[in-house]
């Protein structure tokens, strides 16, 4: 029971191991979130942009896609995942939050699969 408790918390610390790592190379060379074109490296994490301007509207278009299920979510650029929480378009509209966790998306997709297969 240990050895299985031991492995899940391997498998958990390589994973924010790995998602720090990608985070301190995009602060090192920073990129738009949308397109991955470079952006100017400002002085501090906090102020530094996070898109070229009007990008923001295009990710939030893309998320708004996914929600409707008319693109995939492995379409969101994996760095937009991981700095979910600084993206502001998603303090204002939380119910694009998903397209990013992907947390209730595959069981709006597997209940669709469901639906046509029975009619």
């Amino acid at each position: 029971m240990a050895l299985n408790r031991s492995e899940s918390m391997k498998r958990a610390w390589i994973a924010r191991r790995t998602s720090a790592q990608k985070l301190a190379a995009w602060h090192e060379r920073p990129t738009c979130l949308c397109c991955g074109a470079p952006l100017i490296k400002a002085s501090s994490a906090k102020t530094q942009r996070l898109f070229r301007q009007g990008h923001d509207a295009r990710l939030k278009a893309l998320a708004a896609q996914v929600i409707r299920g008319e693109a995939p979510a492995s379409h969101i650029p994996v760095i937009a995942r991981l700095m979910r929480n600084r993206i502001g378009f998603l303090k204002t509209k939380p119910e694009l939050m998903k397209a990013f966790t992907g947390i209730g998306l595959r069981r709006e997709s597997r209940s669709d699969a469901n639906a046509t297969v029975e009619a």
